[in-house]
């Protein structure tokens, strides 16, 4: 819709208090749509018809997965799938992320509430002009740690805040470090080694360090004041102890010690000495072996542990799994519990070993469904939308003059969350199409080999594909096809649902993982230890593998 059209449109407001913009629409649906031409009023048109059909589903599905039909349904998805591939710019595909986001973590605060309370949310954001990226910073801090400048942090809460270093200011923090004598360009303050002839005559005067000052103090204010429950306030001295520290010139922390010494009921104060962590020099990009230097690390950090009872039991929160996670569970759930639990990096790939490094790499499958996205959304030349490894032009010639690949596309990379087992399911489609009236869902799969154990655990994936199929959460009918599609050597495998062992299997593992069981069983022997990324850190690592 041009600019003009839609002015036109909003004329109708004129005079007319309360008058929302779908009561424009009506009003001009009902005229014939004058104010636009024919190509948009129909667009219009399917508008309309889509959201007033999910607005009949609300009570039926999560606010996520209205969103997620919204946009798949009126193409906004799609168009913005297309812009990041043929400008290079995924902002409209991270806002969305964005907002995917803060619809999650609204559902998971506020369980009951549905797609009009979150429509509400949003306008609360934004009348507050807060951008979503910062909406999302109060709820993410629950489940991770947010690392905020104190001016960034303006306007959030948290249960927590960490208030590291607080040093008195040093003299050049209130120093301008160029001046600009006569108005035609900036020079150094210092000249020759000392300070230049003409620094002082334009240094700051009283007022505006005074001023400088009042600004730090207010700073200070504002980082004390971002915690809900418990503030830590850290700083690295000289003084050997608390008692040694005199309150100075704007010394923020010494007046805060000062507070709490005062008043031990209140607060309490820890000294410490410093721990010194190793560097782990690697010569020329290549990995270091030497783990037993991060195990002393980590048998320091078991010393400074907190005594069980001193830890507050918070509720728990939903659990939230992907099928990568289910299946790096069901691998291992030592590996899980560094990854998901612990939050141990991992790292890249180039710093794994040959073998780890050829299982692990997730450039040619991304590269290769990045380009199957866009050919199935938008067309063109196949080919010529593959930016990745000559393996990935290979299997994508092959899979050009494959039949499946010339139906009916009815949506692609398709996310959807489903509650299932006391646990909330993420998943992505890779495509929903239609073949002879009846839903397929594909997933596409790039493995070096397909064997029967892998087939096994993509079929577990699939499964869960027809169960938010059956729920209403994907396009199409609610009884589709399964299909697992072998790219590299162009062969497709049918999966048959069966939802019952499904929910059974997810109940056990979110049942375990929720009660913090890691265990090694049997069924783990085989673990592929050499292939995993936390080898050199895990006790847990078989030691009967040839290296590679």
């Amino acid at each position: 819709m041009t600019d003009r059209s839609l002015y036109r449109l909003a004329e109708r407001r004129s005079g007319k208090r309360g008058m929302r913009l779908r009561d424009c629409l009506e009003e001009s649906r009902s005229e014939g749509y004058p104010e636009m031409e024919e190509r948009v009023s129909a667009q219009a048109a399917k508008l309309i018809e889509i959201t007033d059909r999910l607005g009949r589903l609300r009570d039926a599905l999560t606010v996520a997965d209205i969103l997620n039909r919204l946009l798949e349904e009126c193409g906004y998805m799609r168009w913005a799938e297309l812009r990041a591939q043929r400008d290079g710019s995924p902002r409209a595909l991270l806002n969305l992320r964005k907002v995917f986001q803060l619809a999650a973590f609204f559902e998971r605060d506020l369980a009951l509430a549905g797609v009009g309370d979150f429509v509400r949310h949003l306008d609360q954001v934004i009348d507050a002009d807060l951008p979503v990226g910062e909406a999302l910073q109060p709820v993410a801090s629950t489940e991770a740690v947010s690392l905020l400048t104190i001016h960034s942090a303006k306007g959030l809460e948290f249960p927590v805040v960490f208030l590291v270093n607080l040093r008195p200011p040093r003299p050049r923090d209130t120093e301008r470090l160029f001046f600009d004598p006569d108005g035609l360009g900036f020079v150094m303050k210092t000249w020759r080694g000392e300070k230049h002839p003409r620094f002082q005559l334009t240094s700051p005067g009283a007022p505006a360090v005074a001023l400088a000052i009042g600004e730090r103090r207010r700073v200070v204010y504002v980082g004390l004041t971002r915690a809900k429950d418990e503030l830590f306030v850290t700083a690295t001295r000289e003084e050997q102890s608390s008692a040694e520290v005199e309150i100075g010139d704007h010394d923020h922390f010494a007046e805060i010690l000062s507070w709490a010494l005062a008043n031990p009921a209140k607060a309490s104060v820890v000294e410490a000495e410093q721990l010194q962590l190793p560097a782990l020099e690697a010569a020329n990009g290549t990995a270091t072996t030497a783990s037993h230097v991060a195990l002393d690390v980590l048998d320091q950090f078991e010393l400074v542990r907190p005594k069980p009872s001193a830890s507050v039991t918070a509720p728990d929160a939903e659990l939230e799994l992907s099928f990568s996670q289910l299946h790096d569970y069901e691998i291992c759930p030592v590996r899980y519990r560094f990854s998901q639990v612990w939050g141990v990096p991992a790292p890249p790939d180039e710093l794994l070993n040959r073998a780890a490094r050829a299982a692990s790499s997730t450039e040619l499958g991304a590269a290769v469904h990045a380009a199957l996205a866009a050919w199935h959304a938008g067309g063109g030349d196949l080919l010529s939308l593959y930016a990745g490894p000559d393996a990935g032009r290979h299997m994508l010639e092959r899979y050009r003059d494959h039949p499946l690949a010339s139906v009916s596309t009815l949506g692609v990379e398709v996310q959807f969350n489903l509650r299932l087992g006391g646990a909330r399911i993420r998943g992505v489609v890779d495509r929903v199409c239609e073949v002879d009236g009846r839903t397929v869902l594909i997933d596409y799969k790039t493995n070096a080999t397909l064997d029967d154990s892998l087939i096994a655990a993509y079929s577990l994936q699939l499964r869960l594909y027809a169960l938010a199929a059956r729920r209403g959460l994907l396009p199409g009918d609610g009884s589709p096809r399964l299909i697992l599609f072998d790219l590299r050597h162009g062969e497709t495998h049918e999966v048959s649902p069966d939802d019952p062992a499904v929910e059974a299997r997810v109940q056990a593992i979110a049942a375990r993982i929720s009660a913090g069981d890691f265990a090694l069983g049997p069924e783990h022997a085989n673990r592929p230890c050499l292939l995993c990324a936390y080898r050199p850190i895990c006790k847990d690592a078989r030691v009967d593998q040839s290296r590679a």
